[in-house]
């Protein structure tokens, strides 16, 4: 009877298809950062509390089976992320660790992870990436756990947000005795103030500059902009001329 027993878990056992490097990958295995500004790089984090293997596992910016030369990256043999760590990918590398494609900053797209699973293809992790600013890179907040947001660029280190971005212009011109207001746009969610009183100038906490019209003069205010990861100052420019 135990003989029969032995016999028939060898026979089942190769009939059950288990990837032998997917590790809970569902879970674990995380597309953590991307940075798209020149030697673009993508940072893959293990949430999980033990080193895993993701060797043979692919990294595309296009469908994970794309056939579109240089477009799916291989991990290759022995590529290993300890708990909670990082693994960066990046375009300058050399050989199998050379990343063949990159992210479009005005453009963004698509990145996505995943291994092979016998003659399927399992997706781990995805993210859409939209167009980034300068001197940001796009990543998860809480570092490992939380959902994308413009980050500071942080190879290798934990993912921390970036402080404000003005997005809209530096200077304004307006006519003497009609309605000066200039409405001011940031990155990163920031409330507004100024650095110092100035006379004739107010501003909201929303980022309405409004500046007096009454007479010809140039208003230079001193803007801050503050958000949960720090404070940007800007000079705004305010002419107000005769017509």
């Amino acid at each position: 009877m135990l003989s029969r027993l032995l016999l028939s878990a060898v026979m089942v056992a190769p009939l059950v298809a288990i990837p032998t490097n997917a590790h809970a990958a569902s879970t674990t295995i995380v597309i953590n950062e991307v940075d798209c500004h020149g030697n673009d790089w993508i940072e893959i984090g293990n949430r999980s509390a033990r080193t895993i293997d993701i060797s043979g596992w692919l990294l595309s910016d296009k469908a994970l089976n794309s056939t579109a030369v240089g477009h799916v990256y291989t991990f290759p043999s022995g590529t290993r992320i300890a708990s909670r760590g990082r693994l960066v990918i990046q375009q300058s590398g050399s050989g199998s660790a050379h990343l063949g494609f990159g992210v479009d900053c005005v453009k963004g797209g698509t990145i996505k992870i995943g291994y092979r699973n016998g003659s399927t293809l399992a997706e781990v992790d995805s993210v859409g990436v939209p167009p980034m600013a300068a001197n940001t890179s796009y990543g998860r907040l809480p570092d490992l756990t939380g959902g994308f947001a413009q980050t500071a660029p942080t190879k290798r280190a934990a993912n921390y947000g970036v402080k404000p971005i003005l997005t809209t212009s530096t200077s304004k011109r307006c006519v003497k005795g009609t309605t000066c207001k200039v409405t001011l746009s940031a990155l990163n969610s920031p409330a507004y103030r100024l650095a110092r009183a100035l006379s004739g100038v107010t501003i909201t906490s929303a980022g309405v500059l409004t500046v007096s019209s009454s007479k010809v003069a140039t208003y230079r205010p001193s803007v801050v902009m503050t958000n949960s990861f720090g404070s940007t100052t800007v000079i705004i420019t305010v002419t107000v001329s005769a017509r």
